[in-house]
């Protein structure tokens, strides 16, 4: 089954007949040499992702996930203008953001039938990468839209803006420039493989949404390194998603220009337009050249070159402010065709539209770290301090005999020490509990003395709850070493009820292992 065609590849859907997973496989011309320099590059960039991501220390906060190590890009998007709280919020949000999941995944590729460490065409002829199967396109999705007659909501169209900013950060983050991001080459990815155990962690995008759907990128044959001078013969691209200081390189008649990340921003700020319009918003523009003139394309680039005619017209401004006053102005700060005044990615993921966003993501990933840091009078941390503490997980192997749990805790300051005796702990046991400490041998009657003797060391629930994500991580690495069989193993749902009366519910869903975060301090 063929699911794409371009002039230099063809996609074909195919079956791993070693685990019978459906992939995809994009066969290059080898006659062409600029299908030959796309296939290199495609792998030579995977490889460069590879070295240039880092598999975090699984005791450390991202748990495995992978993040960024190219510090200098960083410091340089820092630099270009993240001034103070925003800085501190981006290095935040970069940190918790997974790129290992911003790409279809290169899973396997040809090799050169005379150097079969070397990537290249087989003795056969063949030249081929295998990837992960991405499902419909961000383009096949807006035009059924579109034929549906539906517009989508603003809420799902900021989600989707997040999602575009947040997998083009990861590609910048290693360094490379996509150079052709259109609504072609995102696509869904419906499925997410669940974990199969605690080393194995899923999206947080994914955690955060409750779904697992994904929009990754594709297609890296023109991508290019930040800051590679580029020749422009040869160089792929769609005119109304294009960069202007591109155009403007056509219209000067350059031989080469030099790749930019600020390219990207450009890209995605016209495919979400797309989806707010449900059609290329510069489409209208180059129709109307294309029936004044005949070389449509020249002049479609004067246009698009010259800074002093802006993109987004007094309607289009009003529609977007129609949406959210504030994704218009993030749109505006995207689409500036001087890239000089263009905002960068970091800017992007630190606007204040996504201030959601970052703030479920960083509760997610590392509320703890991110409460300590932020300045303890800033409107941020008192919004975060009182919003509740809720963790939702992908089921794991171990979930069809757990399930979740709920505590009950103090809205004010609460210490271990204020909860209630022994025979109200034993009253809190949950059944399933029962066959939980069962199944490994437990006595649950042990538990409540346990807890009340050790009860006046521990510190403030609520804060507990707050980096509740952090410890159930770090639980879940160390699942083969329950150092306190009773309390890692049970998951007991205790402090049912409060000796005054003053309580606040949580909703605490973990499907890795409902453990009490209450009951970690326990443990040790």
């Amino acid at each position: 089954m063929i699911l794409g065609e371009g002039s230099s590849a063809t996609v074909y859907q195919g079956l791993d007949v070693s685990n019978g997973e459906e992939v995809a496989v994009k066969v290059y011309d080898s006659t062409s040499q600029i299908a030959i320099a796309g296939f290199k590059q495609t792998i030579t960039i995977w490889n460069a992702i590879q070295s240039q991501s880092h598999k975090v220390a699984k005791n450390e906060h991202l748990y495995g996930r992978q993040g960024s190590c190219n510090n200098t890009l960083v410091v340089e998007e820092l630099q270009r203008s993240l001034p103070g709280k925003e800085a501190l919020s981006f290095r935040q949000v970069a940190a918790a953001l997974d790129i290992s999941h911003c790409f279809v995944q290169l899973l396997d590729y040809s090799r050169d039938h005379e150097n079969p460490l070397e990537p290249g065409m087989t003795a056969n002829g063949m030249m081929y990468i295998i990837q992960e199967l991405g499902g419909v396109s961000l383009e096949q999705e807006l035009q059924s839209c579109q034929l549906r007659g539906e517009k989508l909501s603003a809420a799902e169209l900021k989600d989707l803006l997040w999602a575009l900013v947040c997998i083009t950060w990861g590609l910048h983050s290693c360094g490379f420039v996509h150079m052709d991001i259109k609504p072609l080459n995102i696509v869904k990815v419906s499925r997410v493989d669940e974990p199969v155990g605690p080393q194995i962690p899923i999206s947080p995008e994914c955690i955060r949404a409750k779904t697992c759907v994904q929009w990754k990128l594709i297609d890296f044959d023109g991508a290019s390194q930040a800051g590679e001078v580029i020749a422009l013969a040869g160089t792929t691209y769609t005119p109304v998603y294009m960069p202007p200081e591109l155009a403007l390189s056509i219209c000067c008649n350059d031989e080469e220009f030099t790749a930019s990340r600020l390219m990207d921003v450009w890209s995605v700020g016209m495919c979400f337009m797309q989806a707010v319009l449900l059609a290329p918003m510069l489409e209208p523009e180059y129709e109307k050249l294309r029936e004044q003139y005949l070389g449509a394309d020249d002049q479609f680039l004067k246009w698009l070159a010259d800074s002093l005619l802006p993109v987004l017209d007094a309607q289009t401004q009003a529609s977007l402010n129609d949406i959210d006053p504030q994704v218009c102005s993030l749109l505006e700060s995207m689409l500036v065709k001087d890239p000089e005044h263009r905002a960068c990615m970091a800017s992007c993921l630190t606007h204040p539209y996504f201030k959601a966003h970052r703030e479920a993501l960083l509760r997610e990933d590392n509320a703890f770290q991110m409460l300590k840091e932020i300045d303890e009078d800033s409107e941020e941390k008192a919004t975060l301090s009182q919003k509740s503490a809720r963790v939702t997980r992908s089921k794991s192997w171990a979930s069809n005999r757990l399930g979740s749990l709920s505590l009950i805790f103090k809205a004010k300051d609460t210490k271990l020490s204020n909860f209630a005796d022994a025979e109200l702990l034993d009253a809190a046991i949950d059944p399933e509990a029962q066959s939980i400490a069962s199944y490994y041998g437990v006595d649950l009657k042990t538990l409540p003395g346990k807890l009340v003797a050790e009860r006046n060391v521990h510190g403030n629930v609520r804060q507990l709850l707050l980096v509740a994500p952090r410890l159930l991580d770090y639980l879940q690495a160390d699942l083969g070493q329950l150092r306190s069989p009773i309390l890692l193993a049970c998951g007991v749902p205790v402090f049912k009820r409060m000796d005054d009366g003053y309580m606040c519910e949580i909703g605490l869903e973990c499907r890795w292992r409902p453990w009490c975060c209450c009951c970690w301090w326990c443990c040790f």
